[in-house]
């Protein structure tokens, strides 16, 4: 018996027989690589790691929800070049609610297995959200298109629990670099693959197309330059806080004296370095958006992420109001990129905007697109007047546009090109105060918590959130970004900065306990 046990190794093989099933592994690959065409070794092989992700998933699914935030802006590449039914970042995402699911109905006492204390702090959190949910679910009346309705109630109670599992995971220091470590990869990924586009690529549909032929404006894996310059504009303030939150951490080592530390775990200061990095290449992504909406979303995230770093908010804003004047003089001077002032002026030019009828207006190739979006923001007017109260329904602006648009322009894009004319016209004057609810109480406490100097990573988080509440409150003048699984990423910013908050409060109850008892 001795000689048996001996020969055992962990889960009870020997090694002769895992030596065996390794040999016959092998030889099975070989002959299927040998005999079969390569379509079916393709779908072999694809059918693997659909099977190897869902058996991770379920065993861990904090697995899962990083791959929903990486496969989340592919949903427009998917649907547009494949025609699938349901996107990846979709599918992923269900198949992680059913494992926590299971997860927790497989627990003895269910309740057991949740920090029920934490889960309270959330709910509080989430409760301007929910209220928001509320008022978009009583829209149903209004609605024509039941399908479209729920499709939005269904993106935002999916916000809602990815602001939840992330805000609890998160908590976790393994699970919350894996969702660190998603968010930057997808980021960097796609702003690599937006500047390839614009520089290197030197192709690109018509419309993409910029004067001179050679450069083509980046879209991305999500089909079009608005929400990806969108994305690149969520996306940069979070990895410049994370990048900094690191930095940090490694500078008050150097000043404490501690090289030892510093030289002992670099991967603090590397990874401060490379997210910085991130950062960068995002704003590279942003620009090559050409985006004008994108553009001024992110000069709002900058200027409030410098008045919140700022100990002295009067001074960061003169600081913000003179880097205004040294543009408008560069301007003034023609000391600015002749294309990018083009750009930013060409609308002022095409349009006169104390009239915003479009009706009648004479169409050119350089006019087309302003026009079309202001025929959008009349006919959400309509809706407006029309429904003033619990509006056309939730996500119904494309069903209800048809009655409400101008003769020239048939095709309702889905939504107005505005986020607030969009969602006024769909849930009325409740809907629109409960979504600027939802805002201004995430912008009170985030700004609460960049006074928190003594928990800098709140703090940090709480700056980056900021910068991407100002892009996202800002963009939305002119687009909407709830597109393309974006709303994901939003709810897992959502998470990190409560997750972060829980974890500053427990902190500050345990020092206060421990000097009580001192």
């Amino acid at each position: 018996m001795k000689g048996v046990i001996g020969t055992r190794v962990a889960g009870g093989l020997s090694p002769r027989l895992g030596i065996g099933l390794v040999a016959a592994a092998a030889v099975a690959a070989g002959l299927a690589i040998g005999l079969l065409p390569l379509g079916a070794l393709a779908a072999i092989a694809g059918g693997l790691v659909v099977l190897a992700v869902i058996a991770a998933i379920l065993i861990e699914p904090s697995i899962g929800l990083a791959l929903t935030l990486i496969a989340g802006p592919f949903e427009p590449l998917e649907q547009v070049r494949l025609g699938l039914p349901i996107d990846s970042g979709q599918a992923l995402f269900a198949l992680t609610l059913g494992a926590y699911a299971l997860r927790w109905l497989s627990a003895g006492h269910p309740m057991s297995a949740v920090d029920t204390a934490a889960l309270r702090k959330i709910i509080a959190f989430s409760a301007p959200i929910l209220v928001f949910i509320g008022v978009g679910v009583l829209s149903f009346f209004p609605a024509t298109d039941f399908r479209l309705w729920l499709k939005e109630c269904v993106k935002w109670v999916e916000i809602a629990l990815m602001l939840t599992l992330v805000a609890m995971e998160a908590r976790a220091p393994g699970r919350r670099r894996l969702i660190l470590a998603a968010l930057l990869i997808v980021a960097a990924g796609e702003a690599l693959f937006g500047v390839y586009q614009f520089a290197f690529r030197q192709t690109g549909p018509l419309e993409f197309g910029l004067p001179g032929g050679r450069f083509y404006r980046a879209s991305g894996t999500l089909e079009q330059p608005n929400p990806f310059g969108g994305y690149m504009g969520l996306s940069w303030p979070i990895a410049f806080a994370l990048g900094m939150t690191w930095l940090r951490e490694t500078w008050q080592r150097l000043r404490n004296g501690d090289w030892r530390g510093v030289i002992a775990a670099p991967g603090t200061a590397l990874a401060g370095l490379a997210t910085l990095l991130v950062a960068i290449a995002c704003v590279g992504g942003l620009v090559a958006s050409w985006s004008r909406g994108a553009w001024i979303g992110a000069s709002a995230a900058g200027a409030a992420m410098l008045i919140a770093m700022s100990g002295r908010p009067g001074r960061a804003l003169a600081a913000v109001v003179a880097g205004a004047v040294l543009v408008v003089a560069l301007w003034q001077f023609g000391l600015m990129p002749a294309a990018i002032v083009s750009r930013l002026t060409e609308f002022t030019t095409q349009f006169d905007f104390s009239n915003i009828d479009v009706r009648g207006t004479y169409l050119t190739a350089g006019n087309f697109s302003l026009i079309e979006r202001l025929a959008h923001w009349q006919a959400a007017l309509g809706m407006i007047l029309d429904h003033p109260w619990l509006g056309v329904g939730f996500g119904n602006y494309g069903a209800a546009y048809e009655q409400y648009r101008t003769l020239r322009w048939a095709n309702p894009l889905g939504h107005a090109h505005n986020y607030y004319l969009n969602i006024f016209a769909e849930t009325g004057i409740l809907g629109l105060l409960a979504y600027l609810g939802v805002w201004v109480s995430i912008v009170v406490q985030a700004l609460r918590a960049t006074g928190r100097r003594h928990a800098p990573a709140l703090r940090w988080m709480a700056i980056g959130l900021l910068g991407a509440v100002a892009h996202l409150s800002v963009h939305h003048l002119f687009d909407n970004l709830y597109v393309a699984n974006t709303f994901l990423l939003i709810g897992a910013y959502l998470g990190l900065f409560a997750s972060a908050r829980i974890e500053a409060d427990a902190a500050r109850t345990r020092e206060a306990t421990a000097e009580s008892l001192v």
